[in-house]
């Protein structure tokens, strides 16, 4: 019998008061250890324990870009690939989402990609590139780091597009991952769970058109950490 996985937010205090009746987002990155089997599952009852609603994304048809920038594809290749791919995720995890006890409800990514409103949103963040220096250089660093770090740690040009379109899948992926998340703003979800932490794109994004809201707490990011305790019951 080996120790099981158990998940927690850290550094929760101002907010822990406020999550009886909030509402919570659980974005899903496909590909990452931390969104399946045991890790996911854990995720899952700390769902439970905290919140009165949880919204499942899946972030699927938004890794288009990273699709493109490695393969050969087309737009439309990718994007029926990615789909297939959240398809898969949801299988292997429909074990965990059936043993969510809060109110749920699954949305993939092309709910606001294909939404009427979702280019109004994108010229929003695509005039603050244009209009804002410190976005404009907080988004090149970021397409600058993906972009250089993959080639510095293979130690050899494994994209299948040259430096420069690579940069700008890169780019695009963070405009739209910024859009989406002013519509996410909209939805007034509360809180966020995710083990990672925000790109400067994303905070920057944050500080500039959702921290001043008035309602509170919205799209807080709550960090999640994952340790092995106890003993499992199987």
């Amino acid at each position: 019998m080996g120790k099981r996985i158990k998940a927690k937010f850290y550094k929760i205090s101002q907010f822990k008061e406020k999550f009886q009746d909030a509402s919570c987002v659980l974005p899903i990155s496909l590909g990452q250890p931390y969104h399946e089997a045991e890790k996911m599952a854990a995720t899952i009852e700390l769902i439970n324990k905290h919140f009165s609603s949880c919204t499942i994304i899946i972030c699927d048809s938004l890794q288009r870009y990273t699709a493109m920038i490695y393969s050969e594809i087309t737009e439309s290749m990718a994007h029926k690939k990615l789909l297939n791919s959240g398809n898969e995720w949801l299988t292997r995890n429909k074990r965990a989402i059936e043993n969510i006890q809060v109110k749920y409800d699954i949305k993939r990514w092309d709910y606001w990609y294909k939404s009427k409103s979702f280019l109004n949103h994108l010229d929003v963040i695509i005039n603050l590139y244009k209009q804002d220096q410190v976005f404009q250089q907080k988004t090149d660093h970021c397409v600058e780091k993906f972009v250089n770090k993959n080639l510095s740690y293979y130690n050899e040009n494994i994209f299948s597009k040259n430096y420069e379109k690579a940069c700008d899948l890169c780019r695009q992926y963070l405009y739209e991952e910024a859009a989406v998340l002013l519509m996410w703003q909209e939805e007034r979800y509360n809180f966020v769970a995710y083990p990672g932490n925000n790109n400067s794109v994303i905070e920057e994004t944050y500080d500039k058109f959702i921290s001043q809201a008035t309602e509170d707490p919205l799209l807080v990011l709550l960090k999640l950490k994952f340790k092995k305790t106890g003993k499992s019951s199987d």
